[in-house]
């Protein structure tokens, strides 16, 4: 499909061969960090352009997570932790913004999300937006 774009902007791909990409976030470093679940995947890659060409190649990504099960949407940086979510449990990782390796095994700080918040709604939609106020 055509896409007209107003002047000054432009559009291209960055990043090709990603696993039903879905949250996004961009970490204190520059890196993009993506919420991969599909494929039998379900992880956070972090993407960056090293050489500068405007495109991601397998040399310039690497999946930072591989701990989490069923990662769906969610995906934000606070505090020194990478935080991402499935559809019942936000998971953390320790992440100083420009780590680019592995991460290790994660930790659950929220179990047993659900549409309503209190344990008798179904589950609802299955993505999970992640947010924290200026506070904490």
């Amino acid at each position: 499909a055509d896409v007209t774009l107003p002047p000054g902007f432009s559009a291209w791909r960055f990043a090709l061969n990603l696993a039903e990409p879905r949250g996004m976030a961009v970490a204190d470093g520059g890196d993009l960090l993506v919420v991969e679940r599909g494929l039998n995947r379900a992880q956070v890659t972090a993407l960056w352009d090293e050489d500068g060409d405007g495109m991601v190649s397998q040399q310039e990504r690497v999946a930072l997570t591989t701990s989490a099960r069923r990662l769906s949407h969610g995906i934000a940086t606070y505090g020194g932790y990478l935080f991402a979510s499935s559809d019942t449990t936000v998971f953390r990782w320790p992440y100083n913004g420009v780590q680019r390796s592995n991460l290790g095994p994660h930790t659950v700080v929220i179990r047993n999300m659900n549409a309503n918040g209190n344990g008798g709604a179904p589950r609802g939609h299955w993505t999970r937006t992640l947010i924290f106020s200026h506070d904490g």
